[in-house]
């Protein structure tokens, strides 16, 4: 299994968001991101991992930022910045979509 595998698992469902055929799915994402950001704002720097991951799991999979997460994926986006993290999603190389504290790639 590739790092790459590891932390942005392709997934058939998360695909079915980016082309807005998985209702169910968007709303589980929906939450999803929003339990994440809420206990990585408290601290918790576990559910920051789990946030990126799941962010780095939409960019693989959806061509587009689905729409429906616009606000979510943004205040998410805006959380990893104040603590440190560089975001640049429109790279080809998945080391750098989200960095690790300070900069450097995660991985």
């Amino acid at each position: 299994m590739s790092t790459f595998d590891r932390f942005y698992p392709y997934s058939d469902t998360v695909a079915l968001i980016g082309k807005g055929i998985a209702f169910t799915a968007l709303i589980q994402m929906r939450v999803k991101l929003n339990s994440h950001l809420i206990k990585a704002k408290n601290g918790s720097r576990e559910y920051e991992s789990r946030l990126i991951n799941r962010l780095g799991q939409l960019r693989r999979c959806c061509p587009h930022m689905p729409q429906e997460l616009k606000e979510e994926i943004q205040d998410s986006v805006n959380f990893l910045r104040s603590v440190g993290r560089n975001i640049d999603f429109k790279n080809s190389d998945p080391r750098f979509w989200v960095s690790a504290r300070g900069g450097g790639p995660r991985w």
